[in-house]
């Protein structure tokens, strides 16, 4: 009985320390620049606690989304209410409106024709499916940010649409592709930082002595 209470002892903090060491580890939002220097997307946005990675592409919800038909289509499913929302708002605060050392010519809310799918200097914005509206005519709510070449049109909101529209057509009233849609997964970044594997070591070694003690 001793010996099985060590083991989960030693397993509970093996997942308490390596879980720190993850958060700690996905604080830096990463941006995704490709060889024509258009940000494609970008790695450990914090999304209400939790972190997830974006691509911006073109297309129809029913394709990227697999059918875009049923709730359990769209990323954020298995996540409490809103946190599509808060994945938009994520979007304009941490990427739009942040200005790391690899941002191209600045920050990128300035010059949105920078981000993959938009061709728009002067305005775009980037669609979440989130959740079937019950319109017939329009059954996707989706969620969406947006980013203007002065800020002052940055901002998030809600839009419901069809499940077919395709982002990559030109937006008849601007005259050009200004729209893509924003896919999330959860982050790959997982990597313990030095000071956390100390943590773990210093638990180990806490543990030793404490089953030490057991056995005199």
């Amino acid at each position: 009985m001793k010996k099985l209470k060590s083991i989960l002892l030693a397993t509970f903090l093996s997942i308490s320390v390596m879980g720190l060491a993850s958060s700690s580890a996905q604080a830096v939002v990463i941006l995704n620049i490709n060889g024509g220097g258009q940000l494609t997307g970008a790695q450990n946005l914090d999304i209400n606690g939790t972190f997830f990675d974006v691509i911006f592409t073109d297309g129809t919800c029913v394709d990227l989304f697999g059918g875009c038909n049923q709730n359990s289509d769209f990323d954020f499913f298995l996540f409490p209410a809103g946190t599509a929302s808060a994945a938009a708002q994520a979007i304009k605060a941490q990427v739009f409106q942040f200005s790391p050392a690899n941002a191209p010519n600045g920050e990128l809310d300035f010059q949105p024709e920078l981000t993959f799918g938009c061709e728009s200097t002067r305005s775009c914005t980037f669609f979440i499916p989130d959740i079937l509206s019950g319109n017939a005519s329009n059954p996707i709510t989706y969620r969406k940010a947006s980013n203007n070449n002065t800020r002052s049109g940055d901002g998030t909101g809600n839009e419901n649409s069809s499940s077919t529209f395709d982002t990559a057509l030109i937006e008849p009233s601007v005259g050009v592709d200004n729209r893509a849609f924003a896919l999330f997964s959860p982050s790959r970044t997982s990597v313990p930082e030095p000071g956390v594997l100390g943590l773990f070591a210093v638990g180990l070694v806490g543990l030793g002595f404490a089953r030490r003690r057991r056995t005199i």
